[in-house]
C-alpha cells in the first residue's frame, strides 16, 4: 500500500502520525553519526558544589592522524577555575563512564544560585589514547552554567536531565567541516589587545599591575551594516576576573560608531584598564581577562553583548587551545614588555 494512502487512512481514523527519525534525532545529538558526549549536572545550593556526571560518548573515531586509539578519556574543567578531572580510560568507541566529579563554586553573593551565571562554563574534552602515553583530542563541548538551564529538585538541589552534545573542534569550538568558513568569518570579528605586566617594587610596598589595552577592532561587513542601520553605538567592556568569576576591575570604553575597522586611541577612548594583581600564587594563576563588544540601544534597554573573548594564564588554559589564548600567561612571563595579539570575538 502506498505511503500516501496509509497517511490518509490514519488521518480518517484520527491516528497521529509517528514522528520521523529526523525529528527524533534533532532532539538528541547522540543519535547523529558524529562524535558526541553525554553528561548531566546538579548543583547543591547549601554547599555551592557542582556535580557533573559523565554518562558516556558515541561514535568516537578509531583512528586519528598519527594515532590508533586503545582507549578514550574525558577531561573536565570549569572556567574560570583551577579544578580539573578526568575519567578512567575506556576502550570502546561508544564508552559508558557514569563517573561523577565535584567542583566547588566560589560565592558571588548571598543567594547560592548566584554562582550559576552564563560567564562560567563547563568544558568536557574527549581524548583518544594510544599505549597510555600518546594522546590526541577528539573534540570538546562547552556548557554555560546558566541558572535557567537547571530545574528545581528536592532538598535544595538543582538538576538537569541527560545532555548530549556534538563534539566540536577543540581549537575553535566549531565542527571540523566548518573550519574554512569559520576562519574566513572570524578574521572579520577580532580585537587587537596589548598586555603589559608591570612588577612593583616589593621593598617599597608596591603591588604588581597589569595594563590591558584594546587598540583596534575588526568587524564583519554584514554586522557593520546591520548596526549602522540601527544607528547603534558600540563600546568595549574590559574586565579582569578572579578564579570565581567575580570582577576585580572593569572599565567601559567610550562609545564609537560601527565600522569594519576601528582604531582606538587608548587614553582618549578609555580603552585601557590598569589593574592591581593578586599576590603570586593560586589567586594570580586563576585570573582571566574578559573583553566584551557591547551596544546599548537606549537608556531603558539592557546592553547587548555582540561578541566576547576570555583568556587566562597558561595554567588556566588547556595546551590544545589556540596560542592566542595563552596571551596573559606569556605577558606575566615578560615584565615590562608590551605583548600584542589579535583575539577572536565569539
Amino acid at each position: 500500500m502506498a505511503s500516501g494512502t496509509i497517511a490518509s487512512l490514519r488521518g480518517l481514523l484520527g491516528l497521529k502520525s509517528r514522528p520521523s527519525i529526523v525529528s527524533q534525532r534533532s532532539r538528541d545529538d547522540s543519535l547523529e553519526p558524529v562524535p558526541t558526549v553525554g553528561f548531566r549536572v546538579s548543583f547543591q545550593c547549601k554547599s555551592r558544589r557542582l556535580q557533573v556526571t559523565v554518562i558516556g560518548a558515541r561514535h568516537l573515531p578509531a583512528k586519528l592522524p598519527g594515532l590508533v586509539a586503545d582507549n578514550y578519556i574525558v577531561k573536565l574543567r570549569v572556567f574560570p577555575g583551577s579544578e580539573k578531572f578526568e575519567t578512567k580510560p575506556k576502550p570502546e568507541s561508544w564508552p559508558t563512564f557514569n563517573e561523577t566529579f565535584t567542583f566547588p563554586l566560589a560565592a558571588l553573593g548571598q543567594d547560592p544560585t548566584a554562582c550559576l551565571i552564563a560567564s562560567r562554563f563547563l568544558m568536557l574534552s574527549v581524548y583518544a589514547v594510544e599505549n597510555e602515553r600518546k594522546k590526541k583530542a577528539v573534540g570538546a563541548v562547552t556548557w554555560p552554567l546558566d541558572r535557567a538551564s537547571f530545574k528545581d529538585g528536592a532538598s535544595g538541589v538543582l538538576l538537569t536531565g541527560d545532555i548530549w552534545r556534538r563534539l566540536q573542534d577543540i581549537r575553535s569550538g566549531l565542527p571540523a567541516n566548518t573550519q574554512s568558513q569559520y576562519k574566513k568569518e572570524v578574521r572579520k570579528n577580532q580585537l587587537e589587545v596589548s598586555l603589559l605586566y608591570k612588577p612593583g617594587d616589593a621593598t617599597a610596598g608596591e603591588a604588581d599591575t597589569l595594563e590591558v589595552t584594546v587598540n583596534r577592532l575588526r568587524w564583519s561587513l554584514d554586522s557593520t551594516r546591520e548596526y549602522e542601520q540601527k544607528k547603534a553605538q558600540l563600546y568595549v567592556k574590559l574586565s579582569i576576573l578572579d578564579g570565581g568569576g567575580s570582577c576585580i576591575r572593569s572599565r567601559n570604553s567610550k562609545p564609537f560608531a560601527p565600522s569594519i575597522s576601528v582604531h582606538l586611541t587608548p587614553e582618549e577612548e578609555q580603552a585601557v584598564l590598569d589593574c592591581v594583581l593578586p599576590p603570586r600564587g593560586p589567586q594570580r594563576d586563576a585570573i582571566a581577562c574578559q573583553l566584551s563588544l557591547c551596544t546599548k540601544p537606549s537608556m531603558i534597554t539592557k546592553k547587548l553583548v555582540l561578541g566576547r573573548v576570555r583568556f587566562g594564564t597558561s595554567e588556566v588554559v588547556e595546551d590544545e587551545f589556540e596560542p592566542a589564548l595563552t596571551h596573559l600567561g606569556k605577558a606575566l612571563q615578560a615584565p615590562g614588555e608590551i605583548l600584542t595579539e589579535w583575539h577572536n570575538l565569539l
